[in-house]
């Protein structure tokens, strides 16, 4: 299962993001009942339960509307017997299936979507949370049993996380989404809809994959951290303010807002805040030791097999003033000099290729001297992955002192 689009049948994602995403409730009978038993189940609920810390908010209980303290973890179980509903954060990290979907998910919504999936356990009957919102998309995955759901109309558009101005009134009146999903079925509630749910007879799992959306208000946010670097910004106020109408604070505002203006103007803002972006969205699962570390990759030959890192969006861009090439991959910023940008082009271009593939595409590069560090770099950076570690001509551990040497010196 990789991301959104094999969820959403009938629907493609484009019809979806235009008709439903951020707007409107959907919900989406399962063609299978069994297409969501791959990511999480009994099994791997117990398996969390067993071989996992339950640190407190992480590891919660929810009953009759409110959230339980801290102390309920202690005996969990009293309470479920008791109606509680169990929630686990983050299970998107502990559970390799589901952290793939999450990958996969922000990847294919692009730069700005940051994923995260919680689990729900809720046993017959009992109501865990009361009415409310979220702040950020929300797809309900009916794992185990069936749950009963209510979900109402927003009342205050697009409602940011931590905003103390927006009305917590509850909508008045029914539903307009009542239903009751089953295994494999699908329920996306729109950020700010207001929403509650009833296990039914039986207990109940469910996944809930979260997206949060950059906004307008995180653009300012990292414009003020951008001005920050500017000693302009960081000035004191002019002294001496004491009427509304103060000619010092208007030059000194007036001053501000013409910078301010300027930086807004500048051709480049757009790019330098989808840099920030990408630096801020990675996979789940993009850690590859001993090799990340260093270890191993005078190892590296012409059979050895790598792969690119599934789910890592990667960004070319040529520096004409330092003649390199940088190279944005996740939260990593490499730069490279005297490569061609076929040969990047290659390299970020294949699912899978050999070093041979990549001497192939450097045909006036010496293997041992420059072929096989840099292919070495590019994994210590994380940029590429070793599938399957082949035999070096030369594996004196020369090409990986040569590495050290180079990445010290850029």
């Amino acid at each position: 299962m990789k991301g959104l689009t094999p969820l959403l049948a009938p629907y493609s994602l484009e019809t979806f993001l235009a008709q439903y995403w951020g707007q409107q409730g959907l919900k989406l009978e399962a063609p299978d009942r069994t297409r969501f038993q791959h990511l999480f189940g009994w099994a791997q609920l117990n398996e969390l339960l067993n071989y996992h810390d339950k640190p407190h908010p992480h590891f919660r209980l929810a009953s009759d509307k409110k959230v339980l303290d801290a102390s309920a973890n202690d005996d969990f179980l009293k309470h479920c017997r008791n109606g509680a509903t169990l929630i686990i954060d983050g299970v998107h990290k502990k559970i390799p299936a589901i952290a793939e979907l999450a990958s996969a998910v922000q990847y294919e919504l692009g730069l700005g979507h940051s994923a995260q999936v919680n689990a729900y356990c809720s046993w017959s009957g009992k109501q865990g949370f009361d009415r409310h919102y979220d702040t950020h998309e929300v797809f309900i995955l009916q794992i185990e049993g069936s749950k009963e759901w209510f979900v109402f109309d927003d009342t205050v558009g697009h409602p940011l996380a931590g905003s103390q101005t927006l009305p917590e009134q509850a909508p008045q009146g029914e539903p307009y989404i009542h239903t009751t999903l089953e295994p494999g079925d699908l329920l996306h509630i729109p950020r700010g809809h207001w929403h509650y749910a009833l296990a039914q007879q039986e207990p109940s799992i469910h996944l809930t994959l979260g997206v949060r959306c950059h906004t307008g208000v995180d653009l300012v946010d990292w414009l003020k951290q951008e001005l920050q670097q500017e000693p302009a910004w960081r000035q004191n106020l002019p002294p001496g303010t004491t009427e509304l109408d103060s000619a010092t604070l208007a030059r000194y505002v007036d001053e501000l807002a013409e910078r301010l203006k300027a930086r807004l103007a500048s051709p480049t803002l757009s790019s330098e805040y989808a840099d920030y972006l990408a630096s801020q969205q990675s996979p789940f699962c993009n850690y590859s030791v001993p090799y990340q570390v260093g270890f191993g990759l005078d190892q590296i030959g012409p059979e050895t097999v790598f792969n690119r890192p599934r789910y890592q969006r990667t960004f070319v861009t040529f520096l004409p003033e330092q003649g390199k090439h940088k190279i944005r991959c996740g939260r990593s910023e490499i730069k490279l000099k005297g490569v061609p940008r076929t040969f990047l082009d290659s390299v970020l271009g294949s699912d899978r290729f050999s070093g041979q593939d990549a001497w192939n595409w450097l045909p006036d590069y010496d293997w041992a001297s420059e072929v096989q560090p840099l292919l070495a770099y590019l994994v210590r950076e994380g940029v590429i992955a070793i599938e399957r570690l082949g035999v070096s001509p030369s594996s004196d551990g020369a090409p990986a002192q040569a590495l050290a040497s180079q990445a010290s010196q850029e």
